[in-house]
Formats: structure tokens, C-alpha cells, sequence
């Protein structure tokens, strides 16, 4: 990262009539027009969320899925994991596909709906692209509404989870980078549509824009302990889709974000789970001199429609993702810090995704093969 999002490649070929053999499939850009009463969009696969979200704000339309990296594409996206702290909808995108088109393993186009074809449709948007190729989808959409984003800094120490959790139920949606030395916490509100048109001053959208660019860019939230306390509080008022960024290719040279994923299906058990991840990385540190950037905290509202082996499935609820993240994908000790996590996050609970992160796949692993099922992992 930052890249498109994308299937596994040749990490894992499950198909054997669809071979990924680059890093993505890119289909011409076009966004249909807003099919009138439905509320949803269609949408070519290769349109990224950039481009979604500012054709519909040209219509006073917005997507709920706004996460930072707008480069991804929504054919990606609508079948892979991906996470947004959910505000009034849920938090990963492909709970908002009604419709999906792709080409089958058999060179057929198949066109799969909500309406008539749910299970199948949740079988598709969890297949990691190894069901087939996306050629086009329909989107849920939804009038746009002014968003209030306020930041806190917290200290990182025994009751910080006991203060991220008050600090959730007081928001509409948060989301949080918690360092060893730090936090940094951004709370988000849904204003009702009476609010009128304001928004802060362009410049001060900006600024903050840029910051959540450079953090994310760089995979190091080590800035939101010593930048931002210096203007936090920061209080905006924007629309989503001005807080979503672009993202320049980079070197391998670079600093660019690295990430582990992990999804915690049991917010009961928030508290003690985050603390004890916490004491990991501070005695990992101790040790080797090595700590993440940060955890990234995102807060996900399940929809009750997936299978409860798979990432967001199981009953309507809320589940917590803790993801720790490094600067440099090539560094041992970030290799080995996630692979030693393993073993706790699992005994906290952790679903975890193990083709987004390839330090957790065992060497001498043997490659997949047959059909793939749903609720299959490797």
C-alpha cells in the first residue's frame, strides 16, 4: 500500500480457468446515471472510490463506504474484506453491492442480485476475486449529509480502552490510531439534512487532508503523537468524500503502508483484548527495539447476511478490527512481530485475513488447490 486493492495474484490461483497474473484488472471508467427510486448506482468494475465519490457528490449523493485510500477500485473492492468505521450503514463495502455482473470461470457473463440471489451474492463478494472477473455492479447510495469530525489525543496507558470505548458511544463512528506512546481519535457525527450547506474553511479541510495523507502514505501514525497535539482539537465540518485521498505510485525505496488485518467478532470483550495487544507490543519493543507505527481501530457493523466463518459474518452486531502497521514491508522484525501475534490475536478471538498479509502464511505451505468453497481458508 498505497495501491489498488486486488486479488491475490499468483500468491494463489485457486481457479483454474481465471490465472491472476497482474496486479489488477482495470475496465473502462464510466459510472452509469443514478437509476431513479432505487437509490443505487451502477458502476463499472474499474471505477476507483475517488471516482465514485465525487460523481455523486456532484449529485448530492454519497456512498457510506469512505474509507482513506481512494484509489481502490469497486470491482476490487466487491469482493475482497475491506473496513471503514461504519457510520449509519455498514463498514465494509461489499454489504452495499445489490448487484453484481462477472465472467465465470466458463468465459460466461453471470449476473448475481440481492433480491433473488443472496446467498450467492455473499458467496461471490467474499470469494477474494478467485470466483470470477467483476464487470459491473450496482451500489447502494444515499442523499448526502454533512459529516462533524472532532480529533483527541489520548496518553497510551491502562485506561486507555476504557476511554476509547466512551469515546465511541458518544459518536456516531470513530476511528483511531493507538500507538505505544499515543493515541489519536477521530469521532464522527451524521448531521440531519436541516443543517444547512457550512463547512469549515477550505483550507482547514485541507490541512487535515494532507495530514491524514501523509499518516496513511507513509504507514506511520507516529506523527499523530507529536504534529497534531499541537492543533488538536480539530473540529470540521465536510462532506465524506473530502477527506478520501490519491495516492502517487511509490518506490520500494519508499515508506508505504504495511498492514496486518485482524477482526475482533466480540466487542464485550474490547477492553481486555486491546490491553492485552497493547503489553504485547510494548514487550516486543523491549526486546528487539521494534514496535508498529500503529494499531489502526476501526469500529465494523456487521450486516447478519454472511456465513460466521467469514470476515463481518455471524449474527447483526459490531466488531472491532486492531490492525497493527509498519513503514516497511521489508523488515524482519515487522515480519516477525506479526507472525509472533499470531497465537494471541487468535486467543482473543481474531478472524484473521491471511492473503492481505503474506508474513502470516507459513513457508512451506501447500498451495491451494480444487474447488473453492465458502468458509474455506488455507
Amino acid at each position: 500500500m498505497p495501491t489498488n486493492v486486488s486479488g491475490p495474484a499468483n500468491l494463489t490461483n485457486w481457479n483454474k480457468s481465471v490465472l491472476f497474473t497482474a496486479a489488477r484488472l482495470v475496465f473502462p471508467v464510466d459510472i452509469s446515471d443514478i437509476q431513479a427510486g432505487r437509490m443505487v448506482a451502477r458502476v463499472q468494475a474499474g471505477v476507483t472510490l475517488l471516482q465514485l465519490h465525487a460523481y455523486l457528490a456532484l449529485r448530492g449523493l454519497e456512498c457510506s463506504f469512505a474509507p482513506e485510500i481512494g484509489d481502490a477500485t469497486v470491482g476490487s473492492l466487491a469482493s475482497s474484506t475491506s473496513k471503514d468505521s461504519s457510520l449509519a450503514a455498514p463498514g465494509f463495502f461489499a454489504a452495499l453491492v445489490a448487484s453484481i455482473t462477472f465472467v465465470d470461470e466458463d468465459g460466461e457473463l453471470v449476473m448475481l442480485d440481492r433480491a433473488a440471489n443472496a446467498a450467492a451474492l455473499e458467496d461471490y463478494t467474499s470469494s477474494f476475486s478467485m470466483r470470477g472477473i467483476t464487470v459491473e455492479l450496482t451500489l447502494v447510495v444515499r442523499p448526502a449529509a454533512l459529516i462533524r469530525t472532532v480529533t483527541t489525543s489520548l496518553p497510551t496507558n491502562a485506561a486507555l480502552p476504557a476511554a476509547l470505548l466512551r469515546l465511541r458511544a458518544e459518536a456516531d463512528s470513530m476511528w483511531a490510531a493507538v500507538g505505544l506512546d499515543g493515541a489519536i481519535v477521530e469521532q464522527r457525527w451524521r448531521l440531519p439534512p436541516d443543517s444547512g450547506n457550512f463547512t469549515s474553511a477550505e483550507s482547514l479541510v485541507e490541512f487535515y487532508r494532507s495530514y491524514r495523507f501523509n499518516m496513511f502514505s507513509q504507514g506511520r501514525y507516529d506523527q499523530a503523537g507529536t504534529v497534531l497535539p499541537k492543533v488538536a482539537p480539530v473540529h470540521l465540518t465536510h462532506h465524506r468524500y473530502q477527506l478520501v485521498n490519491h495516492y502517487t505510485p511509490v518506490t520500494a525505496e519508499q515508506p508505504r503502508l504495511d498492514f496486518s488485518y485482524f477482526e475482533y467478532p466480540d466487542l464485550l470483550d474490547f477492553e481486555r483484548a486491546v490491553a492485552a495487544l497493547l503489553r504485547f507490543a510494548r514487550g516486543f519493543c523491549d526486546r528487539t527495539g521494534f514496535a508498529p507505527g500503529a494499531f489502526a481501530l476501526y469500529f465494523v457493523q456487521r450486516t447478519g447476511r454472511r456465513h460466521a466463518r467469514l470476515n463481518y459474518g455471524g449474527p447483526p452486531g459490531w466488531s472491532f478490527v486492531f490492525d497493527p502497521i509498519s513503514d516497511d514491508p521489508a523488515e524482519p522484525r515487522w515480519a516477525d512481530f506479526c507472525a509472533q501475534l499470531l497465537p494471541l490475536a487468535r486467543s482473543l478471538g481474531a478472524r484473521l485475513l491471511t492473503s492481505i498479509f503474506l508474513h502470516l502464511l507459513a513457508k512451506d505451505a501447500p498451495a491451494p488447490s480444487g474447488t473453492w468453497q465458502l468458509g474455506a481458508s488455507t
